[in-house]
């Protein structure tokens, strides 16, 4: 037995202290199946383009973001600076742009860190000289060994493999990886839309300004929607008041009792139920294309709005840039 702050358990042979202390200590809940898969795809993706192109596009790389929802949340995996926001709708009117991602990319300093950490280059981050050239240091831009913005992407094998890298990159290598941070986000009934895009969108829009422009071409499309019954209608009196008269039928009709003949009309509807039910699956699928070509629409308002802020910027018309 030990006295003080080393004595043992007489029972267990056990150090107090230790053993409050284990028994305090939280457990850390296991990593979630979601989460590993998404990392996972991002190193698979990474080793099979080195693998098929490595040697020939050792220079080449991309930023990556992928998100999958599921159980009313949203995970996302981010290698670089593209960006994912929610659009949520608040009180009064209200659209915000909740980030799920942080740009991954010399701008963050804790990724700086990471960078430096990774490699045995004492200036991993730093200026590059060309962007130097008519620029004050304060205005330029740091990178990766001088080189790259992005601190992970998928490839630029020569920031991350010996055999794939060239001086004076190869002795300090690796720079960057490609291992994403994998965040989550519940969603809930305000939340709108998911955005996802790249840094061509968010050097020029913050993320309120997307979700601004996201809604409000949503809004508009909505309005389109429900003006469009109406003006059919207006435009075909007729067929409206057929389709008034064929409702008003159908329910005098259930309203009779049941003879051989009505039994003989209900096989009929059953038929021409089932032919209903087919058509319902082609309108389903038309409704999907309709929703792909929505969201195409959205996207290009985006778009839009970025190449106005770039020509109000630049004092050029809209129609210069397109």
């Amino acid at each position: 037995m030990k006295d003080g702050k080393g004595a043992k358990d007489a029972k267990g042979g056990k150090d107090k202290k230790g053993a409050a202390g284990a028994a305090g200590a939280k457990k850390k809940a296991a990593p979630s199946a979601a989460k590993i898969a998404l990392k996972k795809t991002f190193e698979k993706i990474d080793e099979d383009f080195f693998t098929e192109l490595g040697d020939e596009h050792n220079v080449c790389g991309s930023c990556g973001l992928l998100c999958l929802v599921e159980d009313a949340c949203v995970w996302a995996a981010n290698s670089g600076d593209s960006r994912a926001i929610v659009v949520q709708r608040g009180e009064r009117g209200a659209v915000h742009g909740v980030p799920l991602t942080t740009d991954l990319n010399t701008s963050c300093i804790p990724e700086c860190a990471k960078v430096a950490a990774r490699s045995t280059d004492k200036e991993a981050v730093r200026y590059n000289e060309r962007d130097l050239i008519g620029h004050r240091r304060e205005n330029a831009t740091m990178r990766v060994a001088g080189s790259l913005m992005v601190t992970r992407a998928l490839g630029d094998g020569y920031l991350k493999r010996k055999n794939l890298s060239m001086p004076p990159f190869q002795e300090h290598v690796p720079y960057i990886t490609v291992k994403p941070k994998v965040t989550k986000i519940e969603l809930h009934s305000s939340h709108a839309f998911l955005v996802i895009a790249s840094d061509g969108i968010w050097d020029h829009l913050s993320n309120d300004e997307a979700a601004i422009e996201i809604d409000r071409a949503a809004r508009a499309q909505e309005e389109e929607r429900q003006k469009a019954p109406a003006k059919s209608n207006a435009a075909n009196p007729k067929a409206a008041a057929t389709t008034a008269k064929e409702s008003s039928t159908k329910k005098e009709k259930n309203a009779k009792e049941s003879t051989p003949k009505d039994k003989a009309d209900k096989k009929e509807e059953a038929q021409k139920g089932l032919q209903d039910t087919e058509n319902k699956e082609d309108a389903q699928k038309a409704l999907q294309d309709t929703k792909g070509l929505q969201d195409t629409t959205l996207a290009m308002c985006l778009i839009q709005a970025v190449l106005a802020k770039i020509a109000q910027k630049n004092c050029m018309n809209v129609s210069d840039l397109e």
